[in-house]
């Protein structure tokens, strides 16, 4: 059975190494290549999470072991536009061997919950167009492409 929860203080170690494993899932995106020895960078980045009222740091557990992590995030834009916040899935990551075992289901759940008990009215994430997987997973959660993002180098 997956429990999903808050992150505390003590499982950022173990969320660090497997936002390293979700960096090394999407290799080859110049976008999301970490910087070398970014490690350090990555847990400071969890701890500002945890810290952040506009954020939700979750992790999956399964018999006691952390298995998958999830971030969602409140974006806040200035009153120039009429949604002056929306939500926002930053990243959602499950060990290899628990996929397609309900993990990400219940991590992907309780982001979208926690994202609308701030009573937004949209929630919007990137998904790169070859992971596959990646966008199987949330076009089966109701998502659909809204806007391209195009890219190029300089």
């Amino acid at each position: 059975m997956t429990r999903v929860r808050g992150a505390r203080a003590q499982d950022l170690d173990v969320v660090a190494a497997l936002w390293t494993l979700l960096a090394e899932h999407h290799s080859g995106l110049p976008a999301l290549a970490p910087a070398p020895g970014a490690g350090g960078a990555v847990r400071d980045h969890l701890g500002v999470l945890l810290r952040d009222a506009d954020a939700a740091l979750l992790v999956a557990e399964r018999d006691g072991a952390i298995v998958g992590f999830g971030v969602a995030r409140v974006l806040r834009r200035p009153p120039l536009f009429a949604e002056t916040a929306r939500g926002e899935i930053e990243a959602l990551y499950v060990r290899e061997e628990q996929r397609r075992s309900g993990v990400g289901r219940a991590l992907a759940d309780a982001m979208l919950g926690w994202l609308a008990s701030r009573e937004l009215r949209r929630v919007a994430l990137q998904v790169a167009t070859r992971n596959r997987e990646g966008q199987g997973f949330w076009r089966a959660l109701g998502f659909r492409p809204s806007m391209d993002v195009l890219e190029r180098p300089l």
